[in-house]
């Protein structure tokens, strides 16, 4: 199969007018940029999915850094929230991809704080350098002297732009100075470019030539408004009493296989008059749902994926167990929603196909030869968590929901995807404006209970929504009955070969799991 490596392309459409949304496009296949019509006060970005670097591909895209620019590729990560460049410096003792960002070549380039850029993540990957200032550039859309974590030692192979609700990351060292330190969504406002730190994701479906990610506001054109958008709010550091993540409350989860679902006990809240229910962080980053162990293994009795006792915590399968019957008929549910009120909920369903993820080196999926017939090798789309990571919600996930993220207000909105779309809506929010076309909102509670324990200590504050709404399968290509217990996957997968590529895939593709620690 020949190598594929797809390139992001960036464009941007200025306005003059006050109230700005930034979008950026995602796709999967090389193609000419395209510029939707949009109303007035939008700017439009398009990218392309990258399949080179990591597993299933990761949303990745082209910005410039310093004078004269230099031209590299960010993931795009909902789950830190610096923008951490590597340099050839950083990647002296690895191959990093999608370019380096060199600072003896950008006149404008400033360090502010030397030694003081330092983040690391659950998986123990991490960016050490400098606090900088240098000139970004998205498309049209430039920003001056925009804070850099620049690296000069790394174990990320590419570079990161974080959108999490938090500032810089914090440690003793820099608290005197964070002030002065802007993440990338502080930057987009205080530049002008956009007014509010509210942003969308629309990934669209697995087949689809682009998703996209609209920095300052909505775009109506990309989910069903007849349903609506579900409000919930997000849930607080219980120690620090600060959204720090996007996370959110999972009340439920269970498989359907021929037609017959079984639940899976979330753990029960110490809050009285509230249920089970399950902290669960929304990263982009992540290419996979990360589950605590004992709920993982309850599912993957369904499944069957299996691992290599040198990498116990990695599973995966065949790739053609995606086009048996007892996938493409099975779905995995899961419920977002108000623990105190199940009837303030949206629930998700996702094809069990859709879960098996293929593994890609230098852009072409990894094959094995086994017994004279070449394999396709896949991960399982939910994997266990490190024991003290966050529960992870990852792409294959997020491409079933529209997401949007509101910072400043400390909430999040879930609706359902309308997938293709041809036309955009897209409206500019100014700070502090409330999440558009929520179906059903409640008034706040006070502080105090915004911060009461939940199930796994991290606090909890109260959901807001709209009534319980189902949502189709996002991929429902049944082929035939299932069977009530999927074919364990076989030795493939537990092969040295195997796990030569999947030494490298562990740590380049879970980098973010668990978020910034």
């Amino acid at each position: 199969m020949p190598s594929v490596r797809f390139v992001f392309t960036l464009l941007a459409l200025q306005s003059n007018l006050a109230c700005f949304a930034l979008q950026v496009d995602f796709g999967k296949r090389a193609q000419a940029p395209r510029i939707f019509p949009r109303e007035a006060g939008t700017v439009e970005i398009t990218a392309e999915k990258n399949l080179y670097y990591t597993l299933g591909g990761s949303y990745f895209a082209n910005i410039t850094v310093g004078d004269p620019p230099q031209s590299i590729q960010v993931q795009l990560d909902t789950g830190s929230p610096d923008l951490g460049i590597n340099t050839p410096e950083g990647c002296r003792s690895m191959t990093c991809v999608g370019n380096t960002f060199d600072p003896s070549k950008s006149s404008s380039y400033r360090v502010t704080y030397a030694d003081l850029f330092s983040i690391s993540y659950v998986s123990n990957d991490y960016f050490i350098g400098d606090f900088a200032t240098d000139d970004i550039s998205f498309g049209d859309t430039s920003l001056k002297n925009m804070t850099l974590g620049v690296s000069n030692n790394s174990t990320v192979p590419f570079s990161i732009m974080g959108l999490s609700p938090t500032g810089i990351v914090s440690n003793d060292s820099i608290d005197a100075i964070k002030n002065n330190l802007y993440t990338p969504l502080q930057s987009l406002v205080s530049s002008g470019a956009i007014n509010s730190r509210m942003f969308s994701i629309w990934l669209n479906d697995l087949a689809a030539a682009t998703g996209s990610i609209l920095f300052g506001g909505v775009d109506e054109s990309r989910f069903d408004k007849d349903i609506g958008l579900i409000e919930i709010d997000m849930l607080k550091n219980e120690t620090t009493n600060k959204f720090e993540r996007y996370t959110i409350p999972m009340t439920g989860m269970s498989i359907t296989m021929e037609n017959q679902a079984q639940d899976f006990t979330l753990p029960k809240s110490n809050v009285p008059g509230e249920g089970s229910w399950l902290p669960v962080t929304i990263d982009t980053g992540s290419p996979t749902l990360l589950l605590p162990q004992d709920i993982f293994d309850a599912i993957n009795t369904h499944v069957g994926a299996i691992t290599d006792p040198r990498f116990p915590d990695r599973y995966g399968l065949p790739c053609a167990q995606a086009q048996s019957p007892a996938f493409t008929s099975s779905y995995m549910n899961w419920t977002l929603g108000d623990p105190q009120n199940s009837s303030i909920a949206i629930n998700y369903t996702l094809s069990l196909a859709d879960l098996v993820i293929p593994i890609y080196l230098d852009g072409v999926p990894v094959s094995q030869k086994v017994n004279g017939t070449q394999i396709d090798l896949c991960a399982f789309g939910i994997q266990p968590k490190p024991n003290e990571g966050t529960v992870l919600i990852g792409d294959p996930f997020i491409r079933a929901m529209y997401v949007v993220f509101d910072p400043d207000n400390g909430k999040m909105a879930f609706g359902k995807p309308l997938f293709n779309a041809t036309q955009t809506k897209a409206i500019a929010m100014e700070k502090g404006q409330e999440i558009p076309d929520v179906v059903q909102s409640e008034p706040d509670k006070d502080a105090a209970s915004d911060v009461a324990g939940g199930p796994s200590g991290n606090g909890t504050t109260h959901a807001t929504g709209s009534n319980t709404s189902a949502i189709a399968p996002v991929q429902s290509s049944s082929s035939g009955a299932s069977t009530k217990a999927f074919a364990p996957a076989t030795s493939i997968w537990i092969s040295a070969v195997m796990f030569t590529v999947a030494a490298s895939f562990v740590g380049n593709c879970f980098h973010d799991a668990g978020g910034v620690i």
